[in-house]
């Protein structure tokens, strides 16, 4: 979900550098979230299940496989991500209850998440997954903000923000004003599919890249690596490819496969030193609805099958 990384003075970006973003993509929109509470759901809905803004600004319980948010904590963030084991910088996600973001406006928040801008007029590194979000509907990005602004404060402790003059370089270029999407037809199933896994960062998570950008021949092969503190995870190839991805899976099997985390047992698997972690947010994905969930295995299934063997899943340090 989404990162605000904060950086200290000394890294701050200088307002020419910060004027520079601005001029590039345009000044924050005048927006006032809504109080509707049906609007405030789907937000919340998208916020929790789909793009996983609760999950990566939250806590999250490392005993427990897949990490599911610690109840409390909603919106806290502080957890970190560092840039080539940190030799490239260290980033942060930041408070987005109103302890963090409580001075910014409604519009500046939308910026942030779909632009890639935060409030003091410097880039946010692509961590930080605004090039998806800015391809969202402007509807559903700002229901997301709206149910933002209906956390509860939460307190926390900011880690600074730190990033090597290539990665600021990196965060300039890429941070643009927001794309949106029109609404997917309500009977288009596989437009559907592909709103949602890209919102949800199937795309991004399932795919080898190149200077953060998908590989076409590559995508949903999976494969990519993310470190963890007691291992390495690694991406399942999710193309509908026989044998290596999802090709003799049915829609049932990959619909179970979300609805065990609805499960209280899925609580009890632990992960402790020694025992296998990923960083899929299971929990988060379990909660959406079985409609949106088909709609992700129409279009998955209607991909070109790549035919990469992902051997290990897991590799302890």
């Amino acid at each position: 979900m989404f990162s605000l990384f904060i950086m200290p003075a000394l890294l701050s970006l200088s307002a020419c550098s910060q004027s520079g973003i601005n001029k590039k993509v345009g000044p924050p929109p005048l927006f006032v979230s809504s109080t509707d509470p049906h609007f405030i759901k789907r937000g919340q809905y998208l916020a929790e299940h789909v793009a996983r803004c609760i999950s990566c600004h939250s806590e999250r319980d490392a005993e427990v496989f897949s990490g599911p948010v610690v109840a409390g904590t909603e919106g806290m963030g502080g957890q970190s991500w560092p840039l080539s084991g940190g030799h490239l910088g260290l980033l942060t996600a930041g408070n987005l209850s109103p302890t963090g973001i409580g001075e910014w406006s409604d519009g500046q928040v939308l910026y942030a998440m779909t632009a890639g801008v935060h409030k003091d007029g410097h880039a946010l590194f692509p961590v930080m997954p605004y090039p998806a979000f800015s391809q969202m509907t402007e509807s559903d990005a700002k229901a997301v903000v709206s149910y933002l602004r209906t956390l509860a404060p939460v307190k926390d402790d900011p880690i600074p923000r730190r990033l090597s003059v290539v990665s600021r370089r990196v965060a300039n270029r890429w941070a643009a004003s927001p794309l949106w999407s029109d609404p997917p037809g309500l009977k288009d199933i596989l437009a559907q599919g592909e709103y949602l896994s890209r919102t949800a960062g199937c795309t991004d998570c399932h795919s080898q890249q190149d200077d953060h950008k998908v590989v076409p021949k590559l995508m949903f092969g999976g494969g990519v690596a993310f470190k963890m503190s007691m291992g390495t995870a690694i991406s399942s190839n999710i193309s509908p490819a026989d044998g290596y991805g999802l090709g003799y899976w049915s829609e049932e099997d990959f619909l179970n496969k979300f609805r065990a985390y609805r499960e209280p047992a899925a609580l009890g698997v632990e992960a402790g030193p020694g025992a296998p972690n990923t960083v899929m947010p299971w929990f988060d994905y379990a909660g959406m609805t079985d409609e949106d969930l088909k709609a992700v295995w129409a279009y998955l299934s209607a991909q070109t099958p790549i035919d990469n063997e992902v051997t290990q899943t897991w590799i302890a340090h």
